[in-house]
């Protein structure tokens, strides 16, 4: 049984409905290692959300609107990700959570920043970053752009340890890069 259902903000909704236009739809690919997926939302987390085994048919059934909601518990409010003031930040490690796993990326950029890495953005965590972008106050092309080059270093080394996901990491670079601010 899926949890509660929760309203999800106005500012948040957009950033869901853009990820689930990414994801699209039904995917079954034998290379993927997170196997069947709908939404962007695999078998395994469907589990994990319903509290119960799945089948790939549940997963082919799987709705925008359940897609929404598992994407904003554990994903937005699971990691804490209300906690950070940046929303680049919140909306760059939301992406990225949905790819790599919340937990395994907010270890990631706490490990970056120079906090302790617990999965789990708290308020430490929100005050080293409000220094880090602090200091690059009229740089945030710079600031911004090592968080998507070490997302970038990420891919390569998922890539190094199994060759099998060679065939993804264009589109996961392409997905990072999507995150880079340039300015003219």
């Amino acid at each position: 049984m899926s949890p509660p259902s929760l309203a999800v903000p106005n500012r948040i909704k957009p950033i869901i409905a853009r990820l689930i236009s990414q994801e699209a739809g039904f995917v079954d690919d034998p290379d993927d290692s997170g196997g069947a997926t709908k939404y962007g939302i695999t078998n395994l987390s469907l589990s994990l959300w319903r509290d119960q085994r799945v089948t790939t048919e549940d997963v082919k059934q799987l709705t925008i609107e359940e897609a929404t909601q598992i994407y904003f518990q554990r994903y937005w409010l699971t990691p804490n990700l209300r906690e950070l003031k940046d929303f680049w930040v919140k909306e760059f490690l939301f992406d990225w959570g949905v790819n790599s796993g919340p937990i395994t990326v907010i270890k990631l950029f706490q490990d970056y920043i120079g906090t302790v890495p617990d999965g789990h953005i708290g308020p430490v965590t929100s005050k080293v970053l409000d220094e880090y972008i602090d200091t690059y106050r009229g740089l945030e092309q710079v600031a911004y752009g090592m968080l998507v080059d070490m997302r970038i270093i990420y891919y390569v080394r998922v890539v190094k340890r199994d060759l099998s996901q060679i065939k993804f990491l264009e589109g996961w670079i392409d997905r990072a890069n999507s995150f880079r601010i340039y300015v003219t």
